[in-house]
């Protein structure tokens, strides 16, 4: 039998269980590399059609930035990356003005420009609950920069964002299909995947040496601030669907928000 492991989400660490499940297949040998492709092309077609599903069903991401707590008075509408929010438009500075949030999507707001590029600092990563979603700020007044994670049409979507940093800061990788090469570089700390389907990584190519699989819970996002407890190695590969005997299941808070504060 395998083991499955079922981490909850708090803001500082994973609180980790572990159940005994039914067996899974174990990881294959390179020399199956044919057999790989074919399971491959199949998880893809499968995956076309589950966003083509979702894409019907979809909602662009967006969020309101507002001024005041509890959503209310003067606010602003973004729908893309914002990396710099004191050179909004031509000349609109709304840096460091931000106190509450209604948001569409999964969203990631930083202390610092350009996705606290800098150095670590204040985050807030946020996902819808309901449609729209809203928040007080546990530090209103700081956000500078904001992204979404996921999909910008349909962040229900199928899709793995994997992030340089802890805490979903600094430069990210986005991925919604099989990558079987992945990077020469792509040493990841933190990760969101989006959609309900699990999602294989590895250590090799081609689908090859150590794996993990990630599951998410239910209807919400999987957001790791730390993937590094649990997938110990760079990726070099990843696709769609469970072909690990080292299974995880993320449970997501209800509360639909983590952040660093503490």
């Amino acid at each position: 039998a395998s083991h499955e492991n079922i981490l909850m989400m708090t803001n500082q660490r994973f609180i980790l269980k572990q159940i005994t499940s039914g067996g899974m297949k174990a990881d294959q040998p390179d020399s199956l590399y044919k057999l790989r492709q074919f399971e491959a092309i199949i998880m893809y077609v499968f995956f076309v059609l589950w966003g083509f599903i979702c894409a019907c069903q979809a909602r662009n991401q967006s969020i309101d930035l507002f001024i005041n707590p509890n959503a209310v008075g003067p606010s602003i509408f973004v729908d893309s990356e914002v990396p710099d929010l004191s050179r909004l438009g031509s000349s609109f500075n709304y840096d460091d003005m931000t106190s509450s949030i209604c948001l569409e999507g999964v969203w990631i707001l930083y202390d610092d420009k350009f996705y606290n590029e800098a150095g670590d600092k204040f985050v807030e990563s946020f996902w819808s609950t309901k449609s729209p979603s809203c928040y007080n700020l546990y530090k209103p007044g700081v956000t500078s920069s904001v992204r979404y994670a996921g999909d910008f049409q349909a962040w229900r979507k199928p899709s793995v964002t994997l992030f340089d940093r802890t805490w979903f800061q600094g430069g990210e990788k986005y991925f919604t299909y099989n990558e079987i090469d992945m990077c020469k570089n792509c040493e990841s700390q933190s990760l969101i995947l989006c959609g309900e389907l699990s999602w294989t990584f590895y250590s090799q190519n081609y689908f090859g040496g150590k794996s993990v699989c990630l599951t998410p819970r239910y209807d919400k996002p999987l957001l790791m601030s730390d993937s590094r407890w649990v997938i110990q190695f760079t990726i070099q590969s990843l696709r769609p669907g469970c072909y690990s005997n080292n299974k995880v299941v993320i449970e997501m808070p209800d509360s639909g928000r983590l952040s660093n504060r503490e």
